[in-house]
């Protein structure tokens, strides 16, 4: 059975606009700009959360994998780079 997940995102203005984006079940949302996406200025841009993305995706299938190997994790931490170049 496949898992849909769900998010939203909007852009005001041109490219010096602004946006917000939001996780289709609430849970974390936040905004971003040309500035923070692609002048390194302090806030959230789309690269942010794809790597946070992948790393959650991989501590998960690592912890399943361990899990089913008879060696459970207790605690995996990972970190994920997304270069948008």
């Amino acid at each position: 059975m496949a898992t849909i997940s769900k998010a939203n995102a909007v852009w005001n203005g041109k490219r010096n606009g602004n946006g917000t984006y939001e996780a289709g079940t609430g849970t974390f949302k936040g905004t971003y700009s040309a500035a923070t996406r692609f002048e390194s200025k302090p806030g959230s841009n789309p690269e942010e959360l794809l790597a946070a993305a992948h790393a959650a995706c991989l501590s998960m299938a690592l912890a399943f994998a361990l899990d089913k190997a008879g060696t459970p994790a207790t605690r995996i931490a990972t970190s994920a780079r997304c270069t948008m170049d």
